[in-house]
């Protein structure tokens, strides 16, 4: 099973703002010699998650965002079954899938291991759930439904959007409580456009203990500073260990490796300059290869880590 990543790309110290993204960060093959489908898939998703970062980031640089690429991707993986040429081409493109998939039927046989092999973790949890409600006696293709059923794990409803929209909103916000244990509880809180036919739903959900603990008593006082130069005493976890590190001198960033039980890390990428947005000036130029030369190049190193403690 492949080594999962969950890259925070954070503030850390005098950073700036702080992005979540769960990806799949794995050893790159070359495209031509992909063994199984899921490295392929994996590939593509690891290079959309850097395209998405740079299409919204600017507008969230100063605050704090998290996003799922694997999210998106699986969503848009269900509709991919249902679309046809250009509509199809845009998708295979937009999410990367033809620079590695060879082809748009390959992506769903991509999926279904990629899903599954969340069913079979240990240490840490890692649910994935994929949902789709259909406007009720909207026509839908009997195959469409058997395939995102079987590849995309997804359960399929259908309402009527239009004679109870209240009702909707409540059941959509229902379900994605259900399946992130509360973390979210409102994904809707106005009515759809009477003209909805379908609604593709995705939720996520991760937790696992650090394989290091950060002690509570450890915790310290220290300035923090915003964007506007203003100086704030926060919570900053504190712990002296050995880590995985590496420093981009080419890129201007550093990456440090904080593992998890389990076959799972939280990765931090902070710039090596923090004056002059140095944040956001790192991620517009960084790529998926950048990162993965970070990972590969990576060695053990003794670390006095001050991490904000809470990141809202």
């Amino acid at each position: 099973m492949k080594r999962v990543q969950i890259l925070l790309v954070a503030f850390v110290a005098v950073c700036l703002l702080a992005i979540i993204v769960i990806a799949f960060l794995v050893s790159k093959p070359d495209p031509k010699s992909y063994k199984y489908p899921v490295d392929a898939l994996s590939d593509a998703i690891n290079k959309f998650s850097f395209d998405f970062y740079n299409a919204v980031g600017d507008s969230k640089r100063d605050t704090n965002f998290v996003y799922s690429p694997l999210s998106v991707a699986s969503a848009f993986g269900i509709l991919l079954l249902g679309s046809r040429t250009k509509t199809e081409r845009a998708i295979f493109d937009a999410f990367s899938f033809n620079l590695s998939v060879a082809k748009p039927t390959k992506v769903r046989d991509a999926f279904e291991p990629l899903l599954d092999s969340f069913e079979d973790v240990s240490n840490y949890s890692m649910f994935l759930a994929n949902k789709l409600i259909l406007q009720q006696y909207f026509d839908v293709k009997s195959s469409f439904k058997r395939e995102a059923k079987q590849k995309y794990k997804c359960v399929i409803d259908a309402f009527d959007f239009t004679r109870n929209p209240q009702k909707l909103i409540e059941k959509v916000n229902k379900w994605v409580s259900e399946k992130t244990k509360g973390k979210i509880d409102k994904l809707f809180t106005e009515p759809l456009s009477s003209e909805t036919k379908m609604v593709i739903l995705n939720a996520v959900y991760f937790h696992a203990k650090w394989l290091h603990i950060f002690n509570k008593s450890e915790t310290v006082k220290n300035p923090f500073f915003n964007k506007l130069g203003e100086v704030q005493q926060v919570d900053f976890m504190k712990i002296r260990q050995h880590f995985m590190l590496y420093n981009h001198t080419e890129k201007g960033f550093t990456l440090l490796e904080l593992k998890y039980n389990g076959n799972v890390s939280f990765n931090v990428i902070f710039p090596n300059k923090f004056e002059n947005d140095g944040l956001p000036n790192v991620m517009r130029n960084l790529t998926i290869d950048d990162v993965q030369v970070a990972f590969n190049r990576s060695t053990k190193q003794e670390v006095n880590l001050l991490m904000p403690k809470d990141l809202q």
